[in-house]
């Protein structure tokens, strides 16, 4: 029998993990599986059958049952904004509603429907400050499906970048008032701005995969964060006293970290988080779980602060309850439509008798006032036979037109055209928006329906190349001839 058990879940586009959240840490369940590629890309499930498939062997393989599940969303499925909020503004509204109607004003995003939550990091009598956390409600409801089929009785969902902060400051008993997280995944890195223990800056960056490359790229982009958070965000008052890397790019290493990062960083006060070190629990799982892991960690803190992304599911009562409400509506809808259907068929059968004995009748005295039919000679008939046969041979030139009309395509217009049938020719006149079009038009159809020495194809019709000539500007008289 299966253990059910409440755990974190993280979702690269190539690894799942999970650590479980239990009593003890050092016996609780933890494990990983490699995903099929383009089961998920860009975090967003592409095959949702197959992941479904893939958590329930990960599960049946550790033998448990996902009773709670804390979703840990990717850094590059979460967008956060900094919104300073006028509390005339808030005088009839609360802060949500507030962020909702400025979606599209004010705030842009990537994605139709939203799911944000926020907090607050100032206020005072003229305005409220706040950091709004905001994700893609289509993806998590995709989540959520995936943890529902599961039998998941609950669903939360978290970021990563303050469980990875307090563990880095609780395993090196450093915190200061602003610090700079880079996280490294195999194909992206995400910079985050933590400021008072609440981050209040997100940015993704995908790599072009090139490794010697990478370590400059991040450079770079730490550079360019960090002259924007002094100057830009806090105009030169406030700076950034480190810069905290965490690595899950199975490509590099820490050395590699040192020798192409961390180096050229030294004015910027750049640590890295050795995950394992004064840490034996690290030592033993996955980097596709240590997400998960420190996500646990920091929700046995007293007072963590959460992200509620409350996106609405309809509860299974409801489901069952609409459910009855269909079959209700459709049991007493197939007794309507059945017996109504059966009397009105009935009543039709016995009009159409009517009918058909009425038309009999007429039937039988035409035929009685009908002279009988008339009769041919064989000349005539062979005549007759002759004239059907001819007309069944007659060479019709309306499959190479139709040739001709398939491949104009849109930028091409048919203005008018005739046939000769005698000297085996079509011509017609069309026109363009420019003359290349023309052109390339004529160069289309003899390639396509042009006979070629040496090919048998049963296609090719046209015996030589189009002649045309510009009767206006940009209008074409073409002729083709066939065989």
């Amino acid at each position: 029998m299966r253990k059910r058990i409440d755990m974190s879940i993280f979702f690269t586009d190539d690894f799942v993990g999970f650590f479980e959240h239990a009593k003890s840490l050092e016996h609780a369940q933890h494990g990983y599986m490699k995903l099929e590629a383009n089961t998920i890309q860009s975090g967003y499930i592409k095959d949702p059958e197959l992941l479904l498939e893939n958590l329930k062997s990960l599960f049946r393989m550790h033998k448990i049952k996902p009773r709670k599940i804390t979703h840990v969303i990717h850094d590059q499925n979460i967008l956060i904004r900094d919104i300073k909020i006028s509390k005339n503004d808030l005088l009839k509204k609360n802060v949500e509603s507030y962020i909702r109607e400025q979606i599209g004003k004010s705030i842009h995003l990537p994605f139709e429907e939203s799911v944000l939550t926020h907090s607050i990091r100032h206020e005072d009598h003229k305005e409220v400050r706040v950091i709004a956390f905001i994700a893609d409600k289509n993806l998590l409801h995709d989540y959520c499906d995936i943890f529902e089929h599961l039998g998941v009785k609950e669903i939360n969902h978290e970021v990563s970048s303050l469980p990875l902060y307090e563990h880095f400051i609780v395993n090196n008993n450093e915190k200061d008032e602003t610090s700079m997280t880079v996280s490294l995944y195999d194909k992206l890195f995400s910079i985050q701005i933590i400021e008072n223990h609440t981050t209040i800056f997100n940015l993704v960056e995908i790599e072009d995969g090139d490794v010697n490359n990478f370590g400059q790229l991040v450079e770079n982009f730490i550079e360019r964060i960090h002259n924007y958070y002094k100057f830009n965000m806090r105009k030169g008052k406030k700076d950034i006293k480190k810069v905290i890397f965490f690595n899950f790019n199975d490509y590099i290493d820490f050395d590699y970290i040192k020798q192409n990062i961390t180096n050229q960083l030294q004015h910027l006060n750049p640590k890295i988080c050795y995950m394992a070190t004064n840490d034996p629990i690290a030592k033993n799982i996955h980097l596709a779980s240590f997400i998960p892991y420190v996500t646990a960690l920091y929700k046995r803190k007293k007072e963590p602060i959460q992200h509620d992304f409350n996106i609405r599911r309809m509860n299974k009562f409801n489901i069952y309850a609409n459910y009855l409400f269909v079959l209700s509506l459709l049991i007493v809808s197939l007794i309507a439509l059945i017996y109504i259907p059966y009397h009105t068929m009935n009543e039709d059968i016995k009009y159409q008798q009517n009918k058909i004995n009425n038309l009999q009748i007429q039937l039988d005295l035409l035929i009685e006032e009908t002279p009988p039919y008339p009769t041919y000679t064989p000349l005539q008939i062979d005549y007759s036979d002759a004239y059907d046969y001819l007309v069944e041979k007659e060479h019709s030139q309306s499959p190479y037109l139709l040739d001709l009309i398939t491949e104009m395509g849109a930028n091409i217009e048919l203005m008018n055209y005739k046939t000769n049938a005698i000297g085996n020719e079509i011509v017609f006149t069309i026109t363009a928006s420019t003359e290349y079009e023309l052109y390339e038009y004529l160069i289309q159809i003899y390639e396509e329906y042009g006979i070629i020495e040496g090919n048998s194809d049963m296609t090719r019709w046209m015996v030589n190349a189009p002649s045309h000539k510009f009767t206006q500007t940009l209008v074409m008289e073409v002729t083709v001839n066939h065989a």
